[in-house]
């Protein structure tokens, strides 16, 4: 399922470039869900029908998310610092988590552009994603691929028992070769990992 999904974002992208989107995505998906259908793959047509289900709200332009994932990329990463508010979409249920790894993504990629300059991608109030194993193993993977590229993955969050929550989170922070713990009182820390 995940090379289909990889198969569909480089269909998208070759045929559409900087315009290509979750509808394009998406709609790769569905043809091909058909042509399991027909073809008597029930089992692979039921599993690609439940994704495109899932890519509904994100793809289909009746979705409430649809005008976040479609449309010309105009994202620009070419600046020194470069500082994404998300806040916005914090109140916008699922999308938070889903626009954190895209937009953390996007960025990756551009560590692998040049391995000359030494990067670092942090992201604060992580402690909204503690959670989250689909972010947690986004993010664990992350790690280790900026890391190979002379870049840092930090990580901020209230307190070091938001790392417990699950063992990737717990992953992500025994791995990290720098911890870094900001008192403000007796009583509160604030955690920074890198």
């Amino acid at each position: 399922l995940a090379a289909m999904f990889e198969e569909a974002v480089n269909v998208a992208f070759r045929s559409r470039g900087n315009s290509a989107g979750m509808y394009d995505v998406r709609k790769y998906l569905v043809e091909k869900m058909q042509e399991y259908k027909q073809g008597g793959f029930k089992r692979q047509a039921e599993l690609l029908l439940s994704v495109t289900e899932g890519l509904k709200p994100f793809g289909s332009p009746e979705g409430i998310y649809y005008h976040y994932f479609n449309g010309v990329n105009n994202f620009n990463l070419e600046k020194d610092l470069l500082v994404v508010e998300l806040s916005n979409s914090e109140q916008k249920g699922i999308i938070y988590p889903v626009v954190m790894m895209a937009l953390a993504n996007m960025i990756v990629n551009e560590f692998f552009g040049d391995d000359t300059r030494q990067k670092i991608l942090i992201i604060d109030e992580f402690w909204k994603f503690k959670d989250n194993l689909i972010v947690g193993a986004f993010t664990e993977e992350l790690a280790w691929k900026v890391r190979k590229m002379r870049g840092c993955l930090t990580t901020i969050t209230q307190s070091d028992d938001d790392y417990k929550a699950n063992p990737r989170m717990k992953a992500l922070y025994h791995n990290s070769s720098w911890k870094f713990a900001i008192g403000r009182n007796k009583m509160e820390t604030g955690l920074g990992i890198f």
